[in-house]
């Protein structure tokens, strides 16, 4: 990473770090052993100041999570000192989702606790922040259920999007996230449907299960509680994409993340339409979302002989910095996709329709039972 002096607007330019054996090196990955220490976020509104103990080295992960890109700068220094007396300072450019590392080796390793302090003044952006310190591993053990979910999910868990989408994802700078290239030892794997007694009418049309279908897809960010996640085209070129159900193209998620005593930011989670037919299609997660793998809306006829509108999905977390996190992750996808049949079923039976209540799954099964079920390739 080439970065002039010129690109940085910040008082701190220079590497200063008079008490370390080694400087703090910018732009080095970790070792794979580490315990993670604390995370945060940092914002052109809020400083990010993270208090830890004695020891190091100290790694520092920074992952800029909005796409916009950021300048930020870094400060090690005695607890509750100012930050021009800190053991280290360092400044750098990130692109837009870029990771950067930061070791400080034995920086003020004596002192019984140190401030470290992450900082932008970029507006708009948001700083995903980790402190790791060499001498532990960094927590991938999650708990799950170890029995074997069934053959239903095969298909879903085995989904690859045609090798051209992928392909031009790609070259838009969003990769498709497979699922076997997730971290930890869970994947989610979750259903939520909506049962139908009797379908709705829209202008004296009593809809098929087709056009019920197509009706929640063309009307889809106005089932997605805003509280949870917002919904549109990745750019203004996927617009006629998504209205025509071309597979291959790109839709973004706009997740709001709360930060340390400030407003609420935005984290961007793109995904693709890797399937489509006349009663499902599938998106599958690209670039910086938080899990890897795909979610698939769809209808269905049950042995019952009634229709089902659902929702399922299969999928991992994509990092290790939101593994810290998986919880809050896994939890917050199903406050969004249960509010989602939610609304769903508050459509139908608002246009003269009815529904009964909501089947719904959802559970963390170990990933390892699943990979040796399915071949699932990367």
């Amino acid at each position: 990473m080439n970065i002039t002096l010129a690109s940085i607007p910040y008082i701190i330019l220079t590497i200063a770090c008079p008490k370390v054996v080694a400087l703090c090196n910018e732009g080095l990955k970790a070792p794979d052993a580490l315990s993670a220490l604390a995370t945060g976020s940092a914002t052109s509104k809020k400083t990010l100041t993270i208090t830890i103990g004695p020891g190091g080295p100290v790694y520092i992960q920074v992952r800029e999570t909005t796409g916009i890109g950021a300048s930020f700068g870094v400060a090690i220094r005695k607890h509750g000192a100012s930050i021009f007396s800190a053991y280290c300072n360092s400044a750098a450019l990130l692109s837009g989702n870029d990771e950067f590392w930061l070791q400080a080796k034995y920086a003020g390793d004596d002192q019984s606790a140190r401030d470290v302090d992450v900082f932008t003044g970029v507006q708009g952006a948001l700083l995903d922040v980790a402190i790791f310190q060499v001498g532990g591993t960094v927590p991938t053990t999650q708990g799950c259920d170890a029995s074997d979910p069934g053959k239903d999910w095969d298909t879903l868990l085995a989904f690859r999007p045609p090798a051209e989408s992928a392909t031009a994802a790609a070259k838009r700078g969003q990769p498709v996230l497979s699922i076997a290239n997730g971290v930890g030892s869970a994947v989610n794997l979750d259903y939520w449907g909506t049962t139908i007694n009797s379908m709705p009418v829209i202008s004296g049309h009593i809809l098929s299960s087709e056009e019920l279908i197509a009706r929640v897809r063309d009307r889809f960010s106005t089932y997605l509680d805003a509280a949870f996640a917002k919904f549109s085209p990745f750019e203004p070129v996927d617009q006629s994409g998504w209205k025509s159900g071309t597979v291959g193209t790109l839709l973004l998620f706009r997740v709001p993340v709360p930060t340390l005593g400030g407003p609420s930011v935005e984290r961007l989670a793109p995904v693709m339409l890797g399937f489509g037919s006349a009663v499902a299609w599938r998106f599958v997660t690209l670039g910086n979302h938080p899990v890897s793998g795909t979610r698939e809306f769809g209808i269905r006829k049950r042995p019952d002989g009634k229709w089902e509108i659902y929702t399922r999905g299969a999928d991992r977390i994509t990092s290790t910095l939101d593994l810290l996190v998986a919880d809050v992750v896994f939890s917050g996808a199903d406050q969004l996709w249960e509010r989602f049949q939610d609304k769903v079923a508050d459509d139908i039976n608002d246009n003269g329709g009815s529904v009964d209540g909501t089947p719904a799954t959802h559970k963390r099964y170990c990933w390892a039972t699943i990979a040796s079920r399915v071949p699932v390739t990367p």
